[in-house]
């Protein structure tokens, strides 16, 4: 699954355009989430100590990976990876896949 989303002047990662695939993994459709925080799907986005390494990885690299959970729209965890890729200030690019679909990982 695919989104683009901008961080807000209050430092919240705001959804803009998700792809056609989160109604197969999450159960959303995409209007659901569209100008959502990020936090209405990803799970430990709430966690600073994350955020912050994140945020520092995306600084020197433009781009970060971690494993974090989803929260699929019945209420259920999603362990996910996610890859982050800054676009440009304030717009980033955010990929995930369910651990269950990666190849070799359990």
């Amino acid at each position: 699954v695919s989104l683009t989303a901008t961080l807000d002047e209050h430092g919240q990662v705001i959804i803009n355009e998700i792809d056609y695939k989160v109604p197969k993994v999450l159960g959303y459709e995409q209007w659901e989430l569209k100008n959502k925080p990020i936090t209405t799907i990803l799970k430990n986005k709430n966690n600073l100590t994350k955020v912050k390494r994140v945020s520092e990885h995306l600084l020197v690299n433009d781009m970060a990976v971690f494993l974090d959970e989803c929260t699929h729209k019945e209420g259920y965890i999603v362990p996910v990876i996610v890859w982050v890729f800054q676009v440009e200030k304030n717009v980033f690019k955010e990929f995930f896949m369910p651990l269950s679909e990666v190849v070799g990982y359990e």
